[in-house]
């Protein structure tokens, strides 16, 4: 089986969503039902969930593994995974990672969530593994791969 590949703009619609504490379960009913009002506390406006709705409806298998198993993106822009880091581990730029023109860095990720980044990013960054602080956090600096 080969992983869901999903465009940048699903993968943060997804994780928006996910932002809202919902389980995966719960997310693929809300989205399998279009039901726009359950995720109303996440502050978005209506019209953004359209898409991925839409996705979810016009690709529902490859949508239900995303969710429940796990997606890696096409591609990925710097904003993008600006975007991605802030909704998917709760990161927050200048506190938590510092952001140049083609590299992120001293960002601290548990051992887990480097591995989890290093299979969703595409070949266009490359992930450079700096320290591991007590076997708990490690310190990473993400860079834009020369293509």
């Amino acid at each position: 089986m080969t992983t869901v590949k999903l465009s940048m703009p699903i993968g943060l619609q997804l994780e928006m969503a996910r932002t809202g504490c919902l389980s995966n379960d719960h997310l693929l009913e809300i989205c399998k039902s279009k039901d726009i009002h359950a995720l109303k506390h996440l502050n978005q406006d209506a019209e953004d969930w359209k898409m991925l709705f839409q996705f979810a409806e016009e690709h529902w298998e490859e949508f239900q593994e995303a969710v429940q198993v796990g997606y890696k993106f096409k591609f990925v822009t710097r904003n993008g995974l600006k975007q991605f880091m802030i909704y998917r581990y709760g990161l927050e730029e200048g506190t938590d990672f510092e952001c140049g023109e083609t590299y992120f860095d001293q960002i601290k990720l548990k051992a887990d969530q480097v591995c989890e980044l290093e299979r969703m990013i595409t070949q266009n960054w490359r992930i450079k593994r700096l320290t591991a602080e007590n076997n708990v956090l490690e310190l990473i600096r993400i860079e834009r791969s020369a293509q």
